[in-house]
């Protein structure tokens, strides 16, 4: 099933001092893999994930620490809770609207962040759950990214490459430490 991250062109004051940008992004990118037009994404998209490989990097590498050694690897390596972690990082979330059920995932998906800030020494961003919004099982996501709202009114890939800048800087220190 196709998941998308909602994260729409509009400031939203939180608790924190920091106005925070809300944006849609397509979590799982795989029509884009397969050259479907983008006149076929979901309406509101902001930004295609499957433009941002730093995303599923860090994913993998999240999975890749808790991976016990055995003689063949998984059909699956990653699972939700490395691809939220990953999101949270590097698209620096500072909150989510999801459903009740799925708090158990957002306090993985930060244990994860914190035990790998922790082992290399980085201060990472955790997000908290926020209010839902929308009733059709999109989440809402508020990001800390610097991202003026008018750029998100600029065609699909342009949107990407602007994000994709943003998350590369915050990416090259941690993967700088990972030895990548």
């Amino acid at each position: 099933m196709e998941q998308v991250l909602n994260i729409r062109a509009s400031v939203v004051t939180a608790p924190a001092p920091a106005a925070l940008l809300a944006l849609h992004v397509l979590a799982d990118a795989e029509s884009l893999s397969r050259g479907v037009p983008q006149a076929c994404l979901p309406h509101g998209v902001d930004v295609a994930e499957s433009l941002l490989p730093e995303v599923r990097q860090l994913a993998i590498l999240l999975a890749a620490r808790r991976q016990v050694p055995c003689a063949r690897t998984p059909d699956r390596l990653t699972d939700a809770a490395d691809w939220l972690a990953a999101r949270i990082v590097l698209f620096e979330l500072a909150s989510l609207a999801l459903p009740a059920a799925e708090l158990p995932l957002l306090a993985e998906a930060n244990a994860r962040i914190r035990a790998l800030g922790q082992a290399l020494g980085l201060s990472l961003p955790t997000a908290q759950l926020a209010p839902l919004s929308d009733a059709r099982g999109v989440l809402l996501v508020y990001s800390r990214l610097p991202l003026l709202p008018d750029a998100l009114s600029r065609p699909l890939i342009e949107r990407c490459t602007l994000v994709r800048s943003l998350v590369r800087l915050r990416a090259q220190p941690l993967f700088a430490r990972l030895g990548l």
